[in-house]
């Protein structure tokens, strides 16, 4: 039983970690467009940018890989109290969730924000950091995250 639990918080992680890029995805491409309109914000050096995006982009999908190959030897988690707290925190973040439901908000709420595009902006980018913080609640219940 604790093994399938333990690659549940494994699965998890690799969900959420689709997730946060998915997310980060979404939010990079609108402040793109959003800069694209605006001069103020172009960036100075998009080489570089680039360069730094593919890299971390690299990191994620490495980090990903190797969580689904590792994930089915997990090692399960002995300690009581771990365990306790790593059971609230799947009990706070389901893994199936009504994404559906996620999208129709975000749509609704970038039509409603579409006139203030900052404020838009920074709800995406704050959603996004929200993902993150649970993956990395996550990552320290599946024991081969730190591998």
């Amino acid at each position: 039983f604790s093994y399938r639990l333990q690659t549940a918080f494994c699965e998890q992680l690799i969900e959420c970690l689709v997730k946060a890029r998915t997310k980060n995805d979404e939010c990079l491409s609108s402040h793109v467009s959003m800069s694209s309109r605006d001069a103020k914000h172009e960036c100075r050096n998009e080489t570089l940018h680039n360069q730094f995006k593919q890299l971390i982009e690299q990191r994620t999908a490495h980090y990903e890989t190797c969580l689904r190959a590792k994930a089915p030897s997990a090692i399960p988690i002995e300690n009581a109290k771990k365990k306790a707290k790593c059971d609230a925190i799947m009990r706070k973040h389901p893994v199936k969730r009504d994404s559906s439901l996620d999208e129709r908000q975000t749509r609704r709420s970038l039509k409603k924000d579409k006139k203030r595009g900052q404020a838009a902006q920074k709800s995406c980018f704050r959603e996004a950091r929200k993902i993150k913080l649970q993956c990395s609640q996550l990552a320290k219940c599946c024991s081969v995250s730190k591998q």
